[in-house]
């Protein structure tokens, strides 16, 4: 256990962070699920999975490619600013035109169309997410935290003002709209941090073209993971109505909140494998055995607690129109220890240089996930959505770890963990 206690100190403070605003997001959740009512509640919902699927084109998987090149060369990082900038405001503005296109070849689905075509309008100011990036890179980004947390408390008031006020859902996107041109302001008044000056842009058009085609297939990965995520809403919405939409998504946010924990202990668990690597393969394996074991023991023990307490919680939060919702939930929370393994292997993958083979697993787990939603869904409804999500977990963070022949050395390890998810040796 001694071996981990640096790395929950060092975690300690992002865990902090995290928690208040994914806390204060499902409390603002709780609150816009009980105002709207479980139908508007799921065209909502759907309208949000939906804004979730084109984000990706508005990012274009730059993230960290920018981050890469603005840190290699000092000399071209203003060319290098510029020239994300303007990929990133290129893809903006697709995916707005993107949005409108749904908005006027959906006639059915206006309601839907139209909140995402709202959102949609906000995109662009999330361009300016490129001067947080360069923050990081400098390893400055403390000066900006506090100010976007300020930022975040501002939105979420916003949305609260819209349900005191007996508002319409219109103004709830309207609202998520605001939140991406107060960042954005916010963002671009920072401008003076990065030593960057707008009088001094340069854009290097052979850049772009690079710095694309680097990021084009992170964009695909991200695409995927979206549609994997989210796909079970929008194919609810189509074969049942924003109704089933709006209690499942109760058990999607609840089941979502759970994964706090394991994700920023997996950002802070990383460096420490990278160093044990270097010491020895086999010490590595005995370590990530043991993680392994203790994320399928932390699995093990919050589905426990929501399977005994989920009907108390979700009574006491939600309107009596929710109360299905606990045992949508009682099911959907075991998913869980599959994206908790998932996880875990992630260390393994980005220690041992086999990223290509998260595009490969969340690719097959979204096949699943569609082939499946379209099987069951038909036929069992909410319940198929959910077997659904579990099979195709199941199958992209533990099946493929059989399939793929450089990921069986861990194949015995999930196994072991699912087992028998007790941790040795932590007392050393």
């Amino acid at each position: 256990m001694r071996r981990y206690i640096d790395v929950f100190k060092n975690s300690g403070w992002l865990f902090i962070d995290r928690s208040l605003r994914a806390l204060i997001g499902f409390y603002i959740s709780i609150r816009i699920a009980n105002y709207l009512g479980v139908s508007q509640f799921g065209t909502y919902n759907l309208a949000l999975s939906l804004f979730a699927i084109l984000l990706p084109f508005a990012s274009l998987g730059l993230n960290n490619i920018f981050i890469r090149e603005f840190v290699k060369n000092s000399l071209t990082r203003n060319s290098t600013f510029f020239s994300s900038l303007i990929l990133k405001l290129i893809g903006s503005l697709i995916t707005v035109f993107i949005a409108l296109i749904i908005y006027q070849i959906f006639p059915h689905y206006q309601n839907v169309s139209r909140l995402t075509l709202i959102m949609a309008i906000g995109i662009p100011f999330l361009s300016f997410d490129i001067i947080e990036l360069s923050l990081q890179a400098l390893l400055k980004s403390r000066k900006i935290v506090f100010i976007k947390l300020i930022a975040f408390i501002i939105s979420s008031i916003t949305k609260l003002l819209v349900i005191y006020l007996n508002m319409s859902i219109l103004y709830l996107a309207w609202a998520i709209t605001f939140d991406f041109f107060l960042s954005g302001v916010i963002l671009f008044s920072s401008m003076r941090l990065i030593d960057i000056n707008i009088r001094d842009m340069q854009i290097d058009f052979s850049k772009v073209k690079g710095l694309f085609i680097d990021s084009f297939p992170l964009l695909l990965s991200g695409f995927m993971v979206t549609i994997y995520m989210r796909i079970d809403q929008l194919m609810l919405g189509y074969y049942i109505d924003e109704q089933a939409v709006g209690v499942y998504s109760i058990a999607v946010r609840f089941t979502e909140l759970w994964y706090i924990i394991p994700t920023v202990l997996i950002s802070s668990f990383l460096p420490k494998f990278t160093e044990i690597k270097k010491q020895s393969n086999l010490l590595f394996f005995n370590e990530i055995q043991n993680l392994y074991k203790l994320f399928a023991l932390i699995s093990l023990i919050t589905c426990l607690f929501i399977n005994i307490f989920s009907t108390i919680i979700i009574d006491f939060l939600f309107n009596q129109e929710y109360n299905e919702a606990s045992i949508y939930l009682n099911l959907l929370i075991w998913s869980i220890v599959f994206t908790n393994l998932g996880m875990v292997r992630s260390i393994y993958l980005t220690v041992y240089n086999k990223t290509k083979f998260h595009f490969y697993t969340v690719f097959i787990g979204a096949f699943f996930n569609m082939l499946l939603n379209l099987i069951l869904i038909p036929f069992y409804q909410v319940y198929g959505a959910i077997f659904a999500t579990i099979i195709s977990y199941a199958i992209a963070a533990f099946g493929t770890t059989f399939f793929f022949k450089s990921l069986r050395s861990n194949a015995l390890l999930q196994l072991k963990a699912i087992v028998l998810p007790f941790p040795k040796n932590y007392n050393k």
